[in-house]
C-alpha cells in the first residue's frame, strides 16, 4: 500500500470514531416534511430521502453528478442542528464504485454542510492501465433538503 492509502484509512478511522453535537436542537418535525435533497455534491447531486417509521430521515438514494447511483445512510436518524455521521456507497460515474464515511451538519431549515473520506477506483486519464488502484477521495458538500 502506498502512503496516501494509509493516510486515507487513518482519516476514515478518525471520522468513524468522532462525533460532535451541540445543545440547541430543533424538533425532528422540522425535517420530517423533507422528501428530496439537492446540492453541490459530487457523490449525491439529487436524491430521495429515506425515512423511518417516525418520519425521521435515515438515508438518501440518489444520482451523482456523473449519472452514478448512490446511497448515503446515517448511523442514527438525522437530528437538526448537530453533526450526523453517515456511510456511503455508490458510483461516482457509471461503473466507477466508491465507499466512504463522513459527517453532515444539518440545520433546522434543511440546509446541510458535510465532509467525508471515500475510497474508490479512479480512472487514469491517457495512461496505462486504464484504471488506477483504489485511491482516497475527499469530499466537501453543501446541500439542502426540501
Amino acid at each position: 500500500m502506498r502512503t496516501p492509502t494509509y493516510i486515507a484509512l487513518i482519516l476514515m478511522v478518525c471520522l468513524a470514531t468522532c462525533s460532535v453535537s451541540y445543545a440547541g436542537t430543533v424538533e425532528v418535525s422540522s425535517l420530517s416534511g423533507k422528501n428530496y435533497t439537492a446540492g453541490i455534491d459530487l457523490y449525491n447531486t439529487f436524491g430521495f430521502v429515506q425515512k423511518n417509521d417516525n418520519g425521521q430521515p435515515t438515508g438518501v438514494w440518489g444520482l451523482s453528478i456523473l449519472a452514478g447511483i448512490t446511497y448515503k445512510g446515517y448511523f442514527k436518524p438525522v437530528e437538526a442542528d448537530q453533526w450526523n455521521m453517515f456511510w456511503r456507497i455508490g458510483e461516482i460515474a457509471i461503473f466507477i464504485p466508491y465507499i466512504g464515511i463522513g459527517l453532515d451538519y444539518v440545520w433546522g431549515n434543511g440546509v446541510y454542510f458535510g465532509c467525508g473520506m471515500h475510497l474508490g477506483i479512479v480512472p487514469a486519464l491517457g495512461g496505462s492501465p486504464p484504471v488506477s488502484p483504489v485511491a482516497p477521495l475527499p469530499d466537501i458538500h453543501l446541500s439542502f433538503l426540501f
